[in-house]
């Protein structure tokens, strides 16, 4: 009898071509601290992978790229093109570079909030469309690693959150490892937990009441090579897709349309 393979989503097969994966919602390695722009015992600041500042930052060197175009033509070869057409290429492009590069540092930041206080995530409205800003409890974000090589051929990971309600993403940090991805996971994890001791991190060593989790770095290398190793992220991943299989499972049962007997 020839087996039938179950249907993977669309989603499914994009995140096994592009090497993402679900991370469980668990302290499974010492704590790295995230690429915050703002991190204190109440607050972390993020801002968004894709925010103003980073379309501001992409046409103002597009302008700068077209002003150095039209110097460089109407210094170089001044007698084979229309030089006056290159020389105002040059001042236009010009004064749009500088009003973008000003507009740069007096547009407010938008910035995703981390609320340890509240246990609350805020995040800003959109720079493009009218989108409000929102405030979602933190337990409705998860976390996803995305895995690919740069074009020098080194690996890279990428963390994100996204929101499982609404369609938000913002970007935690990049590392050369995958246990960089799980540390800083950890540190999200441990440091939204505002009735627990903050991750013992440099950046946060003036606080008190500081928690090491699994230890140090150095003491989880050592650990790590010990025959009986255990690894808390294997652990955590088979209870995640289990439990994910089991809910799967509920819901097929519950979609089913009751069978009626014919009278």
């Amino acid at each position: 009898m020839k087996e039938i393979k179950p249907r993977r989503t669309f989603w499914q097969r994009y995140m096994d071509k592009y090497g993402i994966k679900k991370l469980p919602r668990e302290i499974v390695r010492p704590f790295r601290v995230c690429a915050a722009e703002e991190l204190d015992d109440k607050e972390l600041r993020i801002a968004p992978s894709w925010g103003m500042e980073m379309w501001l930052y992409i046409l103002r060197n597009l302008a700068y790229t077209a002003a150095f175009v039209g110097l460089m033509v109407s210094l170089v070869a001044p007698t084979k093109f229309d030089t006056p057409i290159y020389a105002k290429l040059f001042f236009v492009s010009l004064t749009a570079g500088v009003i973008l590069h000003v507009a740069s540092y007096l547009i407010p930041k938008r910035q995703a909030i981390f609320d340890r206080t509240t246990g609350m995530v805020r995040t800003p409205n959109h720079p493009l469309i009218r989108k409000k800003a929102t405030e979602t409890p933190f337990e409705e974000w998860e976390a996803i690693s995305r895995f690919y090589y740069t074009e020098i051929g080194s690996p890279t990971y990428e963390l994100f959150v996204r929101n499982t309600r609404i369609p938000y993403v913002v970007m935690l940090g990049v590392t050369s490892t995958f246990d960089g991805v799980l540390g800083m996971w950890s540190f999200m994890l441990q440091y939204m937990k505002k009735d627990a001791p903050l991750p013992d991190v440099p950046d946060l060593e003036q606080y008190p009441n500081r928690t090491k989790g699994l230890g140090t770095w150095e003491e989880w290398k050592w650990k790590s090579r010990l025959p009986d190793f255990v690894d808390p992220y294997e652990v955590a991943k088979a209870r995640m897709e289990r439990e994910q299989a089991e809910e799967k499972s509920v819901n097929a049962v519950g979609t089913k349309k009751p069978h009626t007997p014919a009278a």
